[in-house]
């Protein structure tokens, strides 16, 4: 059982990483993220630089400055903007918003509503996993610190035996039944003999 539980934590984690942002993604991000924050300085100097304009008394030249910054604030937004959608549709999840069940593994969509989501967690898979991974660390419990059962070696590993000492063969070694074999391709029938039954 706790082979299943183990493939299945293989399986979530392969899948949040595969949720997780690409390198080429988390590059674009800081370099929005950087630009954004040089034009916040730039706008924060250019409405210091407006004030003291208007002190001196240089209202034409205060109207073209204002008018720059205005643009710098349109330029801003629309990086903010740039940088809200590379957020919303980063990774492979895309635009759904996927995450990944952590008791079966399963995608599931922050976006879905109550009922897809209640049927993703009393569907029989879930309901499996969970029952599963319950059982598996109730068993745990229980047998901690008890060696493993001792168990009686019938033969070469994976001889195919069944337990009887024979190597799968039969009494005699070979063929089919116990027969004799008198190889492939004689008699009728090809399970070990043209004999009649």
């Amino acid at each position: 059982m706790q082979k299943y539980i183990d493939d299945c934590n293989r399986r979530i984690e392969t899948a949040q990483r595969r949720l997780e942002k690409t390198p080429e993604e988390i590059r674009q991000t800081n370099a929005l993220l950087k630009e954004i924050s040089d034009l916040r300085k730039t706008i924060e100097a250019g409405i210091q630089e407006i004030a003291v304009l208007i002190e001196l008394k240089c209202v034409n030249i205060a109207v073209m400055e204002n008018f720059k910054l205005r643009a710098t604030q349109q330029i801003k937004a629309d990086k903010e903007r740039e940088l809200k959608a590379l957020s919303d549709t980063g990774g492979p999840s895309g635009h759904q918003k996927l995450q990944v069940c952590d008791v079966c593994g399963a995608y599931l969509s922050r976006l879905d509503n109550d009922r897809r989501l209640a049927d993703h967690f009393y569907g029989k898979m879930h309901l499996g996993y969970a029952q599963m991974r319950k059982t598996c660390e109730t068993l745990s419990k229980e047998f901690q610190g008890r060696p493993p059962p001792v168990r009686e070696d019938y033969g070469a590993p994976g001889g195919g035996d069944r337990g009887y000492g024979d190597g799968g063969w039969g009494a005699r070694g070979g063929g089919y039944g116990g027969r004799p074999s008198r190889g492939r391709g004689r008699g009728r029938g090809g399970y070990g003999g043209g004999q009649r039954w």
